[in-house]
């Protein structure tokens, strides 16, 4: 729990994984992302205000994993983000 919380205060973009002495492992996409919901990232927007941010989106709103029934977790510089997101 004060792992998840501590997510909260990255502030640069990442992938993370981590694992607990519980055996628990997890993977969590975090840092300070703005919410523009006009706009999907891959060019620049005009400055115009259309595409100005309405928010930051919360860390509980990002993809993540907690300790799945089966796999692992790995990461490398792919497209992590789920079919949809």
């Amino acid at each position: 729990a004060s792992l998840r919380k501590a997510f909260k205060l990255h502030v640069s973009p990442t992938n993370l994984h981590y694992a607990d002495i519980d055996g628990n492992t997890g993977w969590q996409t975090i840092g300070f992302t703005p919410r523009r919901p006009k706009h999907d990232g891959l060019f620049p927007a005009p400055g115009d205000g259309a595409f100005d941010w309405t928010g930051i989106l919360p860390v509980e709103d990002m993809p993540h994993v907690y300790s799945p029934r089966e796999g692992g977790f790995a990461s490398a510089n792919q497209m992590n983000l789920p079919a949809g997101y």
